[in-house]
């Protein structure tokens, strides 16, 4: 069932560093709650296009080229704020509060070149998600499990000009907590 609808809002900032060893880059993105969320929509009636909370990711990436092959690898964590205020009615119960568990993710991978015009890439991106807290309007509370999420990336990119690459990417999930799909 697809839904129309505004998505969350990400602001990003990037910061690059160039040292005699290797290319780091710092980022941070602050996520904002501007799409439908999954805890005001009605069940069996209508799709979240949001995530229903704000969150503050930061992170770093490291590459370095051995010609004719770039590694890469990244770290970050991302804290969420919880989502409050709600009433959502849930198997007999109201739902009244989440507070999303905190994540770390790491990545890393390598990029061949085949040629100035062709290159393979494959990387292992793997998350993993802190136990969120569900609360109750009787005062009652639960916990979800402890989510991992692995993802391998396969990847061909063609030189079609000097200044266009076209980049072609296939996932594979890893684990049971992994994305539905991905391109």
């Amino acid at each position: 069932q697809a839904e129309d609808g505004i998505r969350d809002t990400s602001v990003t900032g990037v910061q690059t560093c160039a040292l005699p060893i290797s290319i780091f880059t710092t980022t941070a993105t602050l996520r904002l709650p501007t799409g439908r969320s999954p805890y005001t929509t009605i069940v069996g009636q209508n799709l979240a296009t949001g995530s229903g909370n704000t969150a503050l990711t930061v992170g770093v990436n490291a590459s370095q080229v051995y010609d004719p092959v770039a590694v890469f690898g990244s770290l970050n964590f991302t804290g969420n704020l919880p989502a409050r205020n709600l009433s959502q009615q849930r198997d007999g119960m109201t739902l009244t509060e989440v507070r999303p568990g905190s994540s770390i993710g790491f990545g890393m991978g390598f990029s061949y070149a085949l040629s100035y015009k062709v290159s393979t890439t494959m990387s292992l991106q793997e998350t993993v998600s802190a136990r969120s807290t569900l609360k109750f309007a009787d005062g009652t509370s639960s916990k979800t499990a402890i989510q991992t999420s692995g993802m391998l990336n396969l990847g061909l990119g063609l030189r079609v000009s000097p200044k266009t690459t076209l980049n072609f990417t296939a996932g594979v999930g890893l684990t049971s907590d992994r994305s539905e799909e991905h391109t």
